[in-house]
């Protein structure tokens, strides 16, 4: 540390009459000495993540003895700035270095006095400093006030420089990378590839533990640990844009080594035409080609990765449905704990008077509710497909309305009401032990009743429609069923009346579930 530092740092105090030549320089020094000591004890010493190029060092297009830098930004071990605007063309000079040898980029902060002024005594002062960045190569390891950016084991008979085609264990002539210092400074993930990755990553969580239910994949519900730990580095914001790269190829060749393993031990010859498996293999090897060669080209592809990798999470329930168990994974005499209670929160108010089209995701109750079905009653299609029927009604009819939401938009469709007896349908490809959200749209010109609902004959609870609306007449009615009932991937579900001499009436069901509770 230099010895003005050491004896501490003295700030300017103005009065009247007071200003000399000295006082507007030390006025000066004492806040640039404050920020180099703010830069190395807050933001660190080593290559700023988040400026222009990074300081990247790679290969020209052709290769041959010279190599790129990247404009970018570092700081040294007192604070400096060390800020190199445009790219810039380092060559190889052979008569320069001694060769067999180590090169180093390094890069160190220069400032140089500019703006000269003559005075009539023939003395001539500076107006400015002019800062600026020294990058060279040198046969020699950094010095103290030096940056390393890369480093190069040259041979003897070297002819061009190159990328390295293993980034963990640089050949001769290749660009050596990791040795380069970053800062504290961490770029975060934008919010938007935040909420894919969490997406993607609780998706094959859920879908890593049903398959490891199989008595043959064992393995798979061990791989689902490492996406765990993944899902808290995510949400607390320590993936970052540069880190994700090696983060994304290690998931996708945890992915590669789930669908090997389901091919080596599933007895199953017709394993690899299915069209799951097919599209999965097919994604796996369009994300390792986008994460494969330099990092300034894998950093390019890094949303579209995230895209892929949360795409991928469609072809995983298919083959969880082909191959994988009923319900989570327990250790051994384990409890299984499950909630068999879910009230129905403020939140979901907003959600009765829901008048728009249902999203594919819905967040309620701070949780991301996936659609996993939609059941358009007197759709002939539709209710084939749900088993919809109605049993021991006194009386059915249909009936059209044009109705409106208390936001005034007006819908019109068709639905059905049945006075006694019960309603039934059957949904599949459901996540096991997760809550199951039945949302019905109904007419609330006829509420104040209650309907029952059993699954898979086995009692669940009461919904209650309290009040009605002469005006606004749609409502989107909502009951939770809890993770406890929903045991398989397929459920049976009953709705009666329980609430004498009055009738319901149904036009449409939305059928949620969420990725994590």
């Amino acid at each position: 540390m230099p010895e003005e530092k050491k004896l501490g740092y003295k700030r300017v105090h103005f009065f009247k009459m007071f200003l000399t030549e000295d006082d507007w320089n030390h006025r000066h020094r004492f806040h640039v000495q404050k920020q180099e000591l703010h830069t190395v004890s807050v933001h660190g010493i080593g290559i700023a993540r988040q400026f222009l190029g990074e300081l990247l060092v790679h290969q020209r297009p052709t290769p041959d003895l010279s190599i790129v830098v990247e404009s970018g930004h570092a700081t040294d071990a007192e604070g400096h700035d060390i800020v190199l605007n445009e790219p810039l063309t380092l060559r190889v000079e052979r008569e320069q270095f001694p060769l067999p040898c180590t090169l180093y980029v390094v890069a160190r902060y220069a400032e140089e006095a500019t703006d000269w002024v003559r005075f009539k005594d023939g003395t001539r002062r500076n107006k400015y400093f002019q800062e600026s960045a020294v990058v060279e190569l040198v046969a020699r390891p950094p010095e103290s006030n030096e940056v390393e950016l890369a480093r190069i084991a040259t041979s003897a008979d070297v002819y061009r420089i190159t990328d390295a085609r293993d980034r963990f264990a640089p050949k001769v002539n290749e660009i050596d990378l990791r040795y380069r210092r970053y800062s504290l400074v961490l770029r975060r993930l934008p919010r938007d590839l935040k909420l894919t990755m969490l997406k993607a990553l609780g998706e094959r969580k859920h879908h890593f533990l049903r398959l490891g239910g199989h008595r043959l994949l064992r393995p798979a519900a061990v791989m689902a640990h490492p996406i765990s730990v993944l899902e808290m580095l995510t949400e607390a914001d320590l993936l970052t844009e540069n880190n994700v790269g090696e983060v994304l190829a290690l998931l996708n060749q945890l992915d590669g080594a789930l669908l090997d393993f389901i091919k080596d031990n599933i007895d199953d010859p017709w394993v690899l035409e299915r069209p799951e498996m097919q599209a999965a293999r097919n994604n796996q090897a369009l994300i390792a080609s986008l994460l494969a060669g330099p990092e300034q080209y894998r950093m390019s592809n890094i949303e579209q990765v995230l895209n892929l990798f949360a795409k991928a999470g469609d072809f995983f329930p298919g083959m969880t449905a082909l191959y994988g168990n009923e319900s989570l994974v327990y250790y051994e005499g384990q409890e299984v704990v499950l909630p068999k209670l879910y009230p129905l929160g403020d939140d979901w108010e907003r959600i009765k008077l829901w008048s728009a089209e249902f999203p594919e995701i819905l967040f309620v109750d701070g949780m991301e509710w996936k659609l996993v079905g939609s059941l358009d009653i007197t759709n002939e299609a539709s209710e084939k497909r749900y088993k919809f029927r109605i049993d021991n009604a006194i009386d059915t009819w249909r009936t059209r309305q044009k109705l409106s939401y208390p936001d005034g938009t007006t819908v019109e469709d068709t639905g059905v009401a049945h006075e006694g007896g019960y309603a039934s349908f059957e949904l599949r490809g459901l996540i096991p032990d997760t809550h199951l959200a039945v949302i019905r749209m109904m007419d609330y010109v006829r509420a104040d009743y209650e309907l029952e609902f059993v699954v898979n004959d086995q009692y669940v609870g009461v919904s209650q429609c309290l009040g009605n609306d002469r005006q606004f007449r749609w409502r989107n009615w909502p009951f939770v069923i809890p993770a406890w009932f929903v045991n398989d991937d397929t459920v049976r579900i009953k709705q009666l009346m329980t609430t004498a001499e009055r009738d319901v009436n149904m036009f449409r069901f939305w059928f949620y579930q969420p990725l994590s509770f």
